[in-house]
Order: C-alpha cells, then structure tokens, then sequence
C-alpha cells in the first residue's frame, strides 16, 4: 500500500505542473480524488462503485459549500485513476478462447462510460494509468513456471489494452468539452526500472522483495 501512495504523490506533483502554465500556478489544484485498481487493501471495490461513491461525497460538498463553489473546486481537480492492470491480469487468468481484441474492445467500451460519468460529475482533468508489464510480475511467472523475467504472452496482452486505452484518451479529449485525459505510461516506467534496476539502487530484477509463494516470491 505504501508503494502505491508514494506512486500516486509523484504522481500529483507531476501532473499539477502538467496541467497548469507555471510552478507556481501548480498550486491552484483544489483537490485531488483517485480511483482504481485495489486500492483498498483487503477489499475489492469496482469502478462502477467507485463512480457512485464519488457522486455522493459531490453531493455533500454541493450542499456544504453551495452549486457553483462545488463546481469551480471540482473542475479544478486532479481526477487520478490506476486501473489497468486487473483487466490484464483476469485476461491471462481467464480459460475462455475468446478472442483478445474482442475482450479488451469490450473493456475499453465500458472504461468509456465510467470516464463519461465521471465528465458529468464536473470532473476535467483526468489522468490515467496504462498497464504495467504484468507479464514480469512474480506472479505470473511462477504461474507459467518461467524463469525468464518475463511472460511475453501475458505483456502482449497488456500492450493490446495499453493501445486502445491511449486511443480513446486522445478521442475523449476531443469530444468532451474542457476535458484533458492524460496518458500515464507505466509500462514504459516499470519496464525501464527492470531493464536498468541497478541504476535505481535495486539488487536483482529476478525476485520480489518481500517473498511470500512461488519461485520468484511474489
């Protein structure tokens, strides 16, 4: 958990510069809300659950603050969303034979709604991560018994994800007024880190830190 909040605070300094002309006017972000992929420890809340909770804590600050206060403070948000990943991870776990292209088109059609959703809820700046290279995470190499650093099956279903996900970004952006939708590369970032570890200070790229199953110990 702790890594995925120091990921999410690099995250917001980034983007506040991202989306704002100067340093300095970084600091007009009102807030920041994040939704996504387990990010809740113990407990797995969907997206669409997510969105309906968001509605309400909107509601309440309309009623504590007033319509159009709510609306200025909303609209100058960081909306962060770290999804991607499970939708990879139930894809190589699944035994259906449907076809991959198939199955992420219908993901990224539902992803669409819950962005839109989310638009209409006054939400518009949005960043979202891509998938990370699932294929070299120790679970999924103890899974198909490798001993290679990565599934090349498995990352090639993250890329099919990752490529659809950049194209309906760029098209909502252009079809919702006001909204920017921020492409987050994380596979590029984590794959980096595996190819060069020793230049972030990490001893091997062969096995998780904290073991706990599996050859790999992840």
């Amino acid at each position: 958990m702790l890594n995925r909040l120091i990921i999410v605070s690099a995250m917001y300094q980034i983007l506040a510069i991202h989306f704002s002309p100067s340093i300095c006017s970084a600091k007009k972000v009102s807030a920041m809300f994040v939704f996504g992929d387990s990010l809740v420890e113990g407990a797995h809340i969907c997206m669409d659950a997510q969105i309906n909770n968001f509605a309400k804590t909107r509601q309440d600050i309309i009623s504590r603050i007033g319509a159009a206060a709510a609306r200025k403070l909303l609209r100058q948000a960081l909306y962060i969303i770290i999804k991607g990943a499970n939708v990879v991870f139930d894809k190589a776990a699944s035994s259906s034979h449907d076809d991959d292209s198939i199955y992420f088109d219908d993901m990224i059609s539902k992803f669409r709604s819950q962005l839109t959703s989310l638009y209409n809820l006054d939400a518009r700046e949005i960043a979202v991560t891509n998938s990370r290279p699932v294929g070299c995470t120790p679970n999924q190499r103890d899974r198909f018994s490798t001993d290679d650093c990565v599934v090349a099956r498995v990352n090639q279903l993250s890329k099919l994800y990752n490529t659809r996900l950049k194209n309906l970004l760029t098209t909502l952006t252009t079809s919702l007024a006001g909204s920017t939708f921020v492409y987050q590369d994380t596979y590029a970032a984590l794959e980096d880190i595996l190819q060069n570890y020793k230049s972030y200070g990490i001893e091997n790229a062969d096995s998780a830190c904290c073991r706990v199953l599996g050859k790999p110990g992840g």
